[in-house]
Protein backbone atom coordinates (compact mmCIF):
# COMPACT_ATOMS: atom_id res chain seq x y z
CA UNK A 1 0.00 0.00 0.00
CA UNK A 2 3.07 2.26 0.25
CA UNK A 3 2.78 3.10 -3.45
CA UNK A 4 -0.37 5.10 -2.78
CA UNK A 5 -0.41 8.70 -1.66
CA UNK A 6 -1.43 9.61 1.88
CA UNK A 7 -4.80 11.20 0.97
CA UNK A 8 -5.80 8.24 -1.23
CA UNK A 9 -4.73 5.67 1.37
CA UNK A 10 -6.70 7.52 4.05
CA UNK A 11 -9.79 7.60 1.83
CA UNK A 12 -9.53 3.93 0.88
CA UNK A 13 -9.06 2.79 4.46
CA UNK A 14 -12.54 4.08 5.17
CA UNK A 15 -14.27 3.63 1.81
CA UNK A 16 -13.30 0.03 1.01
CA UNK A 17 -14.78 -1.55 4.18
CA UNK A 18 -17.94 0.52 3.69
CA UNK A 19 -18.42 -0.35 0.01
CA UNK A 20 -17.45 -4.00 0.55
CA UNK A 21 -20.01 -4.22 3.32
CA UNK A 22 -22.68 -2.77 1.04
CA UNK A 23 -21.92 -5.31 -1.71
CA UNK A 24 -21.81 -8.15 0.84
CA UNK A 25 -25.33 -7.31 2.04
CA UNK A 26 -26.70 -7.96 -1.45
CA UNK A 27 -24.78 -11.23 -1.88
CA UNK A 28 -23.74 -12.91 1.35
CA UNK A 29 -22.12 -15.99 -0.19
CA UNK A 30 -18.84 -14.11 -0.70
CA UNK A 31 -17.15 -12.95 2.55
CA UNK A 32 -16.80 -9.19 2.95
CA UNK A 33 -13.04 -9.68 3.44
CA UNK A 34 -12.75 -11.23 -0.03
CA UNK A 35 -14.66 -8.32 -1.54
CA UNK A 36 -12.34 -5.85 0.22
CA UNK A 37 -9.31 -7.66 -1.18
CA UNK A 38 -10.74 -7.50 -4.69
CA UNK A 39 -11.23 -3.75 -4.28
CA UNK A 40 -7.63 -3.27 -3.18
CA UNK A 41 -6.47 -5.28 -6.21
CA UNK A 42 -8.53 -2.95 -8.42
CA UNK A 43 -6.95 0.11 -6.84
CA UNK A 44 -3.40 -1.15 -7.25
CA UNK A 45 -4.06 -2.13 -10.87
CA UNK A 46 -5.47 1.36 -11.59
CA UNK A 47 -3.38 3.38 -9.16
CA UNK A 48 -2.88 6.40 -11.40
CA UNK A 49 -6.60 6.64 -12.13
CA UNK A 50 -7.52 6.50 -8.44
CA UNK A 51 -4.82 9.03 -7.59
CA UNK A 52 -6.28 11.38 -10.20
CA UNK A 53 -9.76 11.01 -8.76
CA UNK A 54 -8.48 11.66 -5.24
CA UNK A 55 -6.50 14.67 -6.42
CA UNK A 56 -9.62 16.11 -8.06
CA UNK A 57 -11.71 15.37 -4.99
CA UNK A 58 -13.98 13.09 -7.00
CA UNK A 59 -14.44 10.52 -4.27
CA UNK A 60 -17.94 9.64 -5.47
CA UNK A 61 -16.56 8.22 -8.72
CA UNK A 62 -13.80 6.45 -6.80
CA UNK A 63 -16.41 4.76 -4.62
CA UNK A 64 -18.38 3.74 -7.69
CA UNK A 65 -15.32 2.04 -9.17
CA UNK A 66 -14.72 0.20 -5.91
CA UNK A 67 -18.31 -1.00 -5.91
CA UNK A 68 -18.01 -2.15 -9.54
CA UNK A 69 -15.00 -4.27 -8.60
CA UNK A 70 -16.92 -5.80 -5.73
CA UNK A 71 -19.97 -6.64 -7.80
CA UNK A 72 -17.79 -8.15 -10.52
CA UNK A 73 -16.42 -10.58 -7.96
CA UNK A 74 -19.80 -11.64 -6.59
CA UNK A 75 -21.26 -11.99 -10.07
CA UNK A 76 -18.40 -14.29 -11.04
CA UNK A 77 -19.06 -16.31 -7.89
CA UNK A 78 -22.78 -16.49 -8.71
CA UNK A 79 -22.03 -17.64 -12.25
CA UNK A 80 -19.74 -20.36 -10.92
CA UNK A 81 -22.44 -21.61 -8.55
CA UNK A 82 -24.94 -21.73 -11.42
CA UNK A 83 -22.46 -23.74 -13.47
CA UNK A 84 -22.15 -26.24 -10.63
CA UNK A 85 -25.95 -26.56 -10.48
CA UNK A 86 -26.07 -27.07 -14.24
CA UNK A 87 -23.42 -29.79 -14.10
CA UNK A 88 -25.20 -31.58 -11.27
CA UNK A 89 -28.39 -31.51 -13.35
CA UNK A 90 -26.61 -33.43 -16.10
CA UNK A 91 -25.70 -30.86 -18.73
CA UNK A 92 -22.91 -28.47 -19.49
CA UNK A 93 -24.00 -25.37 -21.46
CA UNK A 94 -21.18 -23.75 -23.38
CA UNK A 95 -22.08 -20.36 -21.93
CA UNK A 96 -24.93 -18.41 -20.38
CA UNK A 97 -27.72 -17.91 -22.90
CA UNK A 98 -28.83 -14.41 -23.81
CA UNK A 99 -32.61 -14.65 -23.76
CA UNK A 100 -33.86 -11.96 -26.11
CA UNK A 101 -37.58 -11.63 -26.80
CA UNK A 102 -36.95 -13.08 -30.27
CA UNK A 103 -35.24 -16.15 -28.82
CA UNK A 104 -38.10 -16.68 -26.37
CA UNK A 105 -40.62 -16.57 -29.25
CA UNK A 106 -38.78 -19.52 -30.77
CA UNK A 107 -38.34 -21.50 -27.55
CA UNK A 108 -41.76 -21.16 -25.93
CA UNK A 109 -43.70 -23.09 -28.65
CA UNK A 110 -41.13 -25.90 -28.35
CA UNK A 111 -41.51 -25.96 -24.56
CA UNK A 112 -45.30 -26.08 -24.91
CA UNK A 113 -45.00 -28.84 -27.47
CA UNK A 114 -42.67 -31.14 -25.56
CA UNK A 115 -41.79 -29.71 -22.17
CA UNK A 116 -38.23 -30.17 -20.93
CA UNK A 117 -36.47 -32.59 -23.27
CA UNK A 118 -32.87 -33.12 -24.29
CA UNK A 119 -33.51 -32.53 -28.00
CA UNK A 120 -35.85 -30.26 -30.00
CA UNK A 121 -38.91 -31.76 -31.68
CA UNK A 122 -38.02 -33.49 -34.93
CA UNK A 123 -37.67 -31.07 -37.81
CA UNK A 124 -37.41 -28.04 -35.50
CA UNK A 125 -33.68 -27.91 -34.82
CA UNK A 126 -32.40 -24.64 -33.41
CA UNK A 127 -30.43 -22.24 -35.54
CA UNK A 128 -26.98 -21.15 -34.25
CA UNK A 129 -28.21 -17.61 -33.56
CA UNK A 130 -30.80 -19.04 -31.16
CA UNK A 131 -28.75 -21.73 -29.46
CA UNK A 132 -25.59 -19.66 -29.12
CA UNK A 133 -23.81 -21.95 -31.56
CA UNK A 134 -24.37 -25.12 -29.57
CA UNK A 135 -27.45 -26.28 -31.47
CA UNK A 136 -29.17 -29.22 -29.86
CA UNK A 137 -26.40 -29.54 -27.25
CA UNK A 138 -27.72 -26.39 -25.53
CA UNK A 139 -31.40 -27.17 -25.98
CA UNK A 140 -31.85 -29.06 -22.72
CA UNK A 141 -30.21 -26.22 -20.78
CA UNK A 142 -32.49 -23.65 -22.39
CA UNK A 143 -35.60 -25.72 -21.75
CA UNK A 144 -34.65 -26.01 -18.07
CA UNK A 145 -34.17 -22.25 -17.92
CA UNK A 146 -37.47 -21.60 -19.66
CA UNK A 147 -39.30 -24.06 -17.43
CA UNK A 148 -37.88 -22.23 -14.42
CA UNK A 149 -39.00 -18.84 -15.73
CA UNK A 150 -42.47 -19.92 -16.83
CA UNK A 151 -43.11 -21.31 -13.37
CA UNK A 152 -42.28 -17.97 -11.73
CA UNK A 153 -44.04 -15.36 -13.81
CA UNK A 154 -47.51 -14.15 -12.84
CA UNK A 155 -50.42 -16.38 -13.78
CA UNK A 156 -51.96 -13.97 -16.28
CA UNK A 157 -48.63 -13.61 -18.09
CA UNK A 158 -48.26 -17.38 -18.26
CA UNK A 159 -51.85 -17.81 -19.46
CA UNK A 160 -51.49 -15.32 -22.33
CA UNK A 161 -48.28 -17.00 -23.52
CA UNK A 162 -49.84 -20.46 -23.37
CA UNK A 163 -52.83 -19.29 -25.42
CA UNK A 164 -50.74 -17.35 -27.90
CA UNK A 165 -48.02 -19.93 -28.55
CA UNK A 166 -49.90 -23.22 -28.15
CA UNK A 167 -49.19 -25.29 -31.28
CA UNK A 168 -52.23 -25.24 -33.62
CA UNK A 169 -51.97 -29.01 -34.05
CA UNK A 170 -52.92 -29.55 -30.43
CA UNK A 171 -56.66 -29.84 -29.62
CA UNK A 172 -56.47 -26.78 -27.37
CA UNK A 173 -54.41 -24.78 -29.83
CA UNK A 174 -55.79 -21.80 -31.72
CA UNK A 175 -55.49 -21.73 -35.51
CA UNK A 176 -54.34 -18.12 -35.56
CA UNK A 177 -53.75 -15.17 -33.26
CA UNK A 178 -56.97 -13.49 -34.33
CA UNK A 179 -58.81 -16.40 -32.71
CA UNK A 180 -56.82 -15.89 -29.52
CA UNK A 181 -57.74 -12.21 -29.45
CA UNK A 182 -61.38 -13.02 -30.13
CA UNK A 183 -61.51 -15.59 -27.35
CA UNK A 184 -60.15 -13.00 -24.94
CA UNK A 185 -62.51 -10.30 -26.21
CA UNK A 186 -59.71 -7.92 -27.18
CA UNK A 187 -58.25 -6.43 -30.36
CA UNK A 188 -55.23 -8.10 -32.02
CA UNK A 189 -53.10 -5.04 -31.28
CA UNK A 190 -53.98 -5.26 -27.59
CA UNK A 191 -53.11 -8.96 -27.64
CA UNK A 192 -49.70 -8.22 -29.14
CA UNK A 193 -48.99 -5.74 -26.37
CA UNK A 194 -49.94 -8.24 -23.67
CA UNK A 195 -47.82 -10.94 -25.27
CA UNK A 196 -44.83 -8.63 -25.41
CA UNK A 197 -45.19 -7.70 -21.72
CA UNK A 198 -45.48 -11.38 -20.83
CA UNK A 199 -42.34 -12.16 -22.82
CA UNK A 200 -40.51 -9.41 -20.98
CA UNK A 201 -41.66 -10.94 -17.71
CA UNK A 202 -40.10 -14.26 -18.73
CA UNK A 203 -36.98 -12.45 -19.88
CA UNK A 204 -36.59 -10.69 -16.53
CA UNK A 205 -36.64 -14.04 -14.73
CA UNK A 206 -33.61 -15.00 -16.84
CA UNK A 207 -31.68 -11.75 -16.37
CA UNK A 208 -33.05 -9.91 -19.41
CA UNK A 209 -30.47 -9.60 -22.17
CA UNK A 210 -27.69 -9.77 -19.58
CA UNK A 211 -27.31 -13.26 -18.05
CA UNK A 212 -25.12 -11.76 -15.30
CA UNK A 213 -28.40 -10.56 -13.76
CA UNK A 214 -29.85 -14.02 -13.40
CA UNK A 215 -30.44 -15.45 -9.97
CA UNK A 216 -29.30 -18.97 -9.17
CA UNK A 217 -31.74 -21.40 -10.76
CA UNK A 218 -33.38 -24.43 -9.23
CA UNK A 219 -33.40 -26.98 -12.04
CA UNK A 220 -36.70 -28.77 -11.44
CA UNK A 221 -38.65 -29.47 -14.59
CA UNK A 222 -42.40 -29.00 -14.20
CA UNK A 223 -43.49 -29.19 -17.82
CA UNK A 224 -45.88 -26.94 -19.76
CA UNK A 225 -49.16 -25.86 -18.32
CA UNK A 226 -52.54 -26.33 -19.91
CA UNK A 227 -54.17 -23.33 -21.56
Amino acid sequence: MSELSGPLTEFLAQAIPQEAGSVHKSYKLVPAEDIEQEMWVKVLARRESFEALAGAGDFGKARQRLKEAGFKLVKEDDRYRRAVKAASAGYRPSDEQFYTVGVLKVLIPMWLDGGVTERPPQGRELKPEVSGGGGGSDYFAMMLDLDYAMGRIKGYHRSILVRYFNPPARPDGYKNHAQVAGALGIEPGTLNGRVYRALRAVQRQLGGRNPWNRRALEFEASGPAAA
